[in-house]
């Protein structure tokens, strides 16, 4: 297993973008891929300007890499979201019961 360190790769992610599409062998698209996908788990906001620079970019359907990238993100934002709604929620319940109970 091969342990690299998070700041570096965030100084590259704008190559690896640029290879995604890009790169003639569909092995070394899948792998960029991978790559980015595990960048995004760790920090999702590292990829998402370059996601959203690439797709606008695109003349045409995005890469199936990159259209992967971007359904990644869509769902894993969309989950941390609801967490922060269901977070406050749960708080101003918390807070709203305190209140009642001290009337």
């Amino acid at each position: 297993m091969i342990i690299i360190c998070f700041e570096n790769m965030q100084e590259i992610i704008p190559q690896l973008f640029a290879r995604l599409s890009s790169h003639p062998e569909k092995i070394v698209r899948e792998l960029l891929e991978s790559i980015l996908l595990k960048l995004g788990k760790l920090s999702p906001c590292s990829i998402v300007y370059p996601t959203l620079v690439d797709i606008s970019a695109c003349e045409g359907e995005p890469s199936e890499e990159l259209q992967r990238i971007s359904d990644f993100l869509v769902f894993y934002l969309t989950l941390w979201l609801s967490a922060l709604v269901y977070k406050r929620l749960f708080q101003l319940m918390l807070f709203g019961t305190f209140l009642f109970s001290i009337g």
